[in-house]
């Protein structure tokens, strides 16, 4: 009986061993399929090991509350941010140039047109110059 014990034993400890070794291949068999389908994404994303660093960092970093995202605001400028305002700098002042021979200063001493000026839309001021403009052309041509 002893004997049928041992062998009995034996069957048990290889079934176990067997069962070991089929789990330790199904084990890696995962882990190189994961490895493949990480280097897959890396394939398909195109991002460079510092951005996938810095994605990873930001990953495990403690979540902040909102008053600590405020006082650790980058104030720096990126350089595509600053070409950004530098172009917006260039073309405002291209417009500027451009609008500065229609420009006209209007200037009284009388407080109610000043108000009234002051009160007035930028296009109502514009197309009361208009007509000024217009009479005064017009009155030109009947006095030649």
């Amino acid at each position: 009986m002893s004997l049928h014990l041992g062998r009995v034993n034996c069957i048990c400890e290889a079934k176990t061993w067997a069962q070991q070794i089929a789990a330790k291949t199904q084990e890696e068999t995962c882990l190189n399929q994961m490895a493949k389908d990480i280097e897959e994404i890396k394939a398909a994303s195109n991002l460079s090991n510092t951005e996938i660093k810095e994605i990873k960092t930001a990953i495990h970093q403690i979540p902040k509350t909102y008053a600590n995202a405020v006082a650790n605001t980058n104030t720096e400028a990126t350089p595509l941010m600053v070409q950004a305002r530098v172009k917006r700098r260039e073309m405002q002042e291209k417009l500027r140039k451009e609008r500065e021979p229609y420009e006209i200063v209007l200037t009284t001493s009388n407080k109610e047109t000043i108000e009234k000026l002051n009160t007035m839309h930028g296009r109502k001021i514009t197309e009361q110059c208009q007509n000024t403009i217009d009479k005064s052309n017009a009155t030109d041509k009947w006095n030649q």
